[in-house]
């Protein structure tokens, strides 16, 4: 989860800082809007996605000569899960913490949007279809397609009006309040991250910027239109409306002299958003595969090498490929099969072969049997309480070579068991009858 949430705000850092960059003084608002409307989207998607790519297996022992090398581990250091345990209950932590704050911004994004129900019901109008009159209302908005004129309509001329008019209709046709709406659930999401509410300020100033041309589409109309925006420019208010006057008037200005007055560029600047999102995608959606593909058998097999039988009686309850490490508590590369048995219970030989050696590994696999079937195959046997046989001693298939145990690396008593053909772990559960 938190490999998560860093990798979405790596993705808003680097889609916002290309709008900043080159896409917000461009005159294509429509475009700026959608951009903006997928940021979160994409921030929310982008780490979600696995794109699985071919495994190289990467075997915790070293294969060197036909030997398997295990680093050593200093007894000193404690058990290595200690650590890891340690940085789990850390990570767990943070993560209460960030959804404290996302609770806490939620109650906040809440009280605003009732904050401003209430402005715009706290006293009676008159209501002609979707328009209301409030004489008390202080600012003229829209609200989810509802246009509310606040007391300072009365003061305008009639081609004033029409302006105000005009400039809030756009509002409530584009639905520019669900814009505002998404941008602040998403910043419930990213509560921590400055960007966020960044984003939301460059969505309201591209739902001014269309309206303001809407309502001033031709050049003669930019003296009078620029005029009504002196006249009723004032504090920017903090509620979740789209206002006539809720953004800086100079970049209103500027852009919509750029709308009525200069020549449109072609926007190429957008087809930077591909290669970001390629670049985005690579870091974010590959992962290793979860599953490693199994070694070929070969056609031909001496009679009894073949280490197909089950070591002891029970189903597997932990299978071979990635999983979730029950003691380190991350994902790693399950080599075998587990057995849940009980404490002193036999293990059999899965094939005939020799003892090839016997490990004492306290940080990992605590008392480990290898046996060597011929024709690559190798079966290795962990966790034991007892070994019966010594090296180079010969084996039967199902002869009991060891007791079962909770030895090394292990929470409760179970067998883990391994299969190994020329060097390269392989499935059990593909060979075991």
């Amino acid at each position: 989860m938190i490999r998560y949430l860093i990798l979405l705000h790596l993705c808003l850092l680097a889609l916002y800082g290309l709008y900043r960059w080159r896409l917000h003084r461009l005159p294509y608002l429509r475009l700026n809007r959608l951009y903006l409307l997928l940021t979160p989207l994409l921030c929310i998607v982008l780490p979600l996605l696995q794109l699985p790519v071919p495994q190289v297996i990467q075997d915790e022992f070293l294969s060197i000569g036909g030997e398997y090398w295990e680093p050593p581990q200093s007894e000193t250091l404690g058990v290595p899960g200690d650590q890891e345990a340690f940085f789990w209950d850390v990570s767990k932590g943070l993560l209460w913490l960030y959804g404290l704050g996302m609770f806490v911004q939620f109650i906040r994004s809440v009280a605003l949007w009732y904050k401003a129900y209430q402005v715009l019901h706290a006293s009676p109008g008159v209501r002609r279809g979707r328009i209301h009159w409030h004489r008390n209302l202080p600012f003229s908005c829209t609200f989810f397609g509802h246009i509310y004129l606040g007391k300072e309509y009365l003061t305008l001329a009639p081609e004033e009006r029409r302006f105000l008019l005009q400039h809030e209709a756009v509002h409530a046709r584009l639905g520019h309040t669900w814009d505002i709406a998404w941008l602040s659930l998403f910043q419930i999401i990213a509560w921590c991250n400055p960007l966020a509410r960044r984003l939301l300020n460059a969505a309201q100033s591209v739902h001014e910027f269309q309206a303001d041309r809407a309502a001033a589409p031709a050049p003669q109309d930019f003296p009078a239109y620029a005029r009504l925006l002196l006249k009723l420019q004032q504090q920017s208010q903090l509620l979740p409306l789209a206002a006539f006057y809720s953004h800086p008037l100079y970049e209103r200005i500027t852009m919509l002299k750029k709308a009525l007055f200069q020549k449109p560029l072609r926007p190429l600047a957008y087809l930077l958003s591909l290669p970001l999102l390629a670049i985005l995608l690579s870091i974010t959606a590959f992962r290793v595969a979860e599953r490693v593909p199994q070694t070929a058998l070969p056609a031909i097999v001496t009679e009894n090498s073949l280490p197909d039988l089950k070591p002891v009686e029970g189903e597997i309850s932990s299978g071979f490929g990635m999983r979730m490490h029950p003691t380190l508590k991350e994902k790693k590369m399950h080599q075998g099969v587990d057995f849940p048995v009980a404490l002193g219970t036999s293990v059999k030989a899965a094939g005939s072969g020799v003892v090839k050696d016997i490990q004492h590994l306290p940080a990992t696999y605590g008392e480990l049997l290898i046996i060597d079937h011929g024709n690559g195959y190798v079966s290795r046997y962990a966790h034991l309480s007892e070994i019966r046989y010594k090296t180079g001693d010969k084996v039967q298939q199902g002869d009991v070579v060891a007791l079962s145990g909770n030895t090394g690396m292990s929470s409760v008593p179970h067998l883990h068991f391994e299969i190994l053909f020329q060097g390269n772990f392989v499935d059990p559960e593909g060979i075991l009858k």
